[in-house]
């Protein structure tokens, strides 16, 4: 599915995840919307909840070999978005994505006092580790 959303304004909601938007299994393109003030909550104590006050967005049907690239049929487009006093209990105060390979391309967003335990902003599983090392001076 291709879904396209521009010049909506997503305000004041609250959920346990995805409070503004709640996106599975789709391409989603959004261009010049407003998320504002939306909440994601944790009451049952339940890892996954408490994620992604404006957008929470997941790819759990496809193969591995389908999330590698925003040219298959899961990806999360960003442009000329704004996402302002967010707020998630647990993870991703603006955006949480769930799966390791999702492509999120942000151009040219505003994010603004978007808060969370962890990543204020955005926020997804640990994609990779990199180590870094240096010659004996």
């Amino acid at each position: 599915k291709n879904v396209f959303l521009q010049h909506n304004l997503i305000v004041d909601n609250m959920s346990n995840k995805g409070a503004g938007l709640y996106v599975t299994n789709s391409k989603v393109y959004l261009w010049r919307n407003k998320l504002i003030r939306n909440t994601a909550i944790y009451e049952d104590d339940k890892e996954e909840e408490g994620n992604g006050g404006g957008i929470y967005f997941s790819c759990s049907k496809v193969s591995t070999a389908e999330m590698r690239s925003c040219t298959d049929r899961c990806c999360l487009f960003l442009e000329k978005n704004k996402f302002d006093s967010n707020e998630a209990d647990n993870k991703g105060g603006a955006i949480m994505w769930t799966d390791k390979n999702i492509t999120v391309v942000p151009y040219s967003n505003w994010f603004t006092n978007n808060t969370a335990n962890y990543a204020n902003n955005t926020g997804s599983l640990p994609t990779h580790l990199e180590a870094e090392f240096k010659a004996d001076e």
